[in-house]
Formats: structure tokens, C-alpha cells, sequence
């Protein structure tokens, strides 16, 4: 890319998806789940989920989350309700986390091309 010298160059890009985050909890026994869409990701929305999922437990029930190691999981920083239990699969094992066999399909299925004015 050329630019006059002292310019900072200017770069266009196109966004062509608008990006949501998944999170799903299912129960294995029963098959209840629970799916929320955000649209994005930190310790806070991580808080807010855990909140949610806490909100559909029944009094003295509590629920064990099985996760991986991204940076918003092992925060500190993190809010986890009583009665909401995390569990942290070894680092390196994304093929443990039964649920990334179902990312591809949910991906396939909510990607959503950003119509923009050219």
C-alpha cells in the first residue's frame, strides 16, 4: 500500500459477519439445556451467564460448568453464584469438551452476512 510520506495509510476493510457468542449448558441425564447469545465476551458476560444458569436452578440444586481454559473462564475477576460449580478441563484438550463437536453445526447455522452500503 503507497501513502504520501508522513501519511498514515488508510486501509478499508469490509465487515461481512456479525459475531455472537454461544453459550449452552445441558443437562446429560435429561437433556435440558439452557442457551443464551451475547454479543460479546468477558469476565462480566461470563458472570452474567452463570447468574442466568443459577436463576433456572431449583433450591439446593446445584450445577457443575465443564470448561476450558480461555482467559474469561480462570479470571478471578470472575462472579460465580453459589450453587455454580467450574470445572477446568487439563490445558490442550479441546477433543474432552464433548460440546465442540456442535460449534460447527451452530456456526453454520446463525452466521449472518452484514448487508453494508457501498
Amino acid at each position: 500500500m503507497w501513502s504520501r510520506k508522513g501519511e498514515r495509510p488508510k486501509a478499508v476493510g469490509a465487515h461481512r459477519y456479525e459475531w455472537f457468542y454461544g453459550w449452552t449448558f445441558v443437562e446429560p441425564k435429561t437433556g435440558w439445556n439452557l442457551s443464551l447469545l451475547v454479543d460479546g465476551i468477558d469476565t462480566q458476560v461470563m458472570g452474567w451467564v452463570l447468574k442466568e444458569l443459577k436463576a433456572t436452578l431449583s433450591e439446593g440444586e446445584e450445577a457443575w460448568v465443564v470448561l476450558d481454559r480461555a482467559g474469561w473462564h480462570v479470571s478471578p475477576k470472575v462472579e460465580v453464584p453459589e450453587g455454580v460449580r467450574l470445572i477446568f478441563l487439563p490445558p490442550y484438550s479441546p477433543e474432552l469438551q464433548p460440546a465442540e463437536r456442535v460449534w460447527p453445526l451452530v456456526n453454520e447455522a446463525v452466521a449472518r452476512p452484514v448487508l453494508c452500503d457501498a
